[in-house]
């Protein structure tokens, strides 16, 4: 069974114009390759993975490049209050608890739609964010308020340096931000 096939030239181009009693070449079904079309599937397929990845990596850019830039001039305007109300919440084991579970939910939103490491830097801190915010969580929710005032404000030195890790905050902040909303995404349309 031959088929014609739409919009299918023969060589050169505009031969049929040109030739109007030239015949158009039509196709056999069994020179249809099957490989050919799952290969041409895969790479539809892998094309909006693609798509899908990159919305995905600016808009999280954005939010979290967003949020990181909020936290920072938060806590470079009220950096002694800071410290405190984190002495605070880690002796409060109720709101522990839900900081907790916010950061596993948090954590797990990311990692589950965006565990990506590959494709620049966006995209690797992205879900260095979303494993960060993970683990953290975890820790808030089985280490003791004890361990917990050591690892995170004695040990991390934030009680000391709260303004050295405001200016990380609003650095990673800015680029995460300004990666976010340059990020050139490919469309299907």
């Amino acid at each position: 069974m031959s088929r014609e096939v739409p919009g299918l030239r023969t060589w050169p181009p505009l031969a049929n114009s040109l030739c109007p009693a030239q015949e158009r070449r039509t196709i056999h079904e069994s020179e249809i390759q099957i490989a050919n079309l799952s290969q041409i599937k895969g790479l539809v397929n892998w094309f909006v993975s693609e798509e899908i990845t990159e919305r995905r990596t600016a808009f999280l850019g954005k939010l979290l490049g967003l949020y990181l830039i909020a936290i920072a001039v938060t806590m470079f305007a009220h950096a002694e209050a800071t410290v405190e109300i984190m002495k605070a919440i880690i002796q409060d084991r109720p709101l522990l608890l839900v900081c907790g579970l916010m950061g596993v939910t948090a954590g797990l939103a990311i990692v589950l739609a965006h565990n990506v490491w590959s494709g620049g830097a966006l995209p690797i801190i992205v879900t260095l964010f979303g494993w960060a915010s993970l683990i953290k969580g975890m820790l808030l929710l089985v280490l003791s308020p004890e361990t917990e005032s050591r690892v995170f404000i004695a040990g991390l030195g934030y009680e000391q340096h709260p303004n050295l890790f405001a200016a990380f905050a609003l650095l990673v902040g800015a680029y995460m931000t300004y990666s976010g909303f340059n990020l050139k995404t490919r469309s299907l349309e």
